[in-house]
């Protein structure tokens, strides 16, 4: 079940509408985020530019919203990816992975 259907119309079309901006402040981050100051230039003027189209509750509600689905959903790639290394590891040398050995 989606975390939207928790919130109201409103409160999606927020977060709907913060989205692109959460992309684009993603896609301008560097491969090393090493400098500080420079990642905080670029989500201060990521917030600036989303200062003025809702209010300040909304908005950060939305943003906490954005910003936990992202961690939420790198967790849950992350971990899909280390079982399929596990169950490939696994299987080269026939014993059964995490997964199959279940029953």
């Amino acid at each position: 079940m989606s975390a939207f259907l928790f919130w109201s119309c409103s409160e999606s079309a927020i977060m709907e509408s913060l989205q692109p901006y959460l992309t684009a402040l993603q896609d301008s981050l560097p491969p090393s985020l090493d400098d500080r100051q420079k990642l905080n230039e670029l989500v201060a003027l990521t917030l600036l530019k989303t200062q003025d189209k809702f209010s300040q509750e909304n908005r950060k509600a939305a943003w906490e919203y954005l910003l936990k689905n992202d961690i939420f959903q790198l967790a849950v790639s992350n971990e899909l990816v280390a079982l399929q290394i596990s169950i490939h590891s696994f299987a080269g040398d026939g014993r059964k992975g995490p997964i199959e050995g279940r029953g």
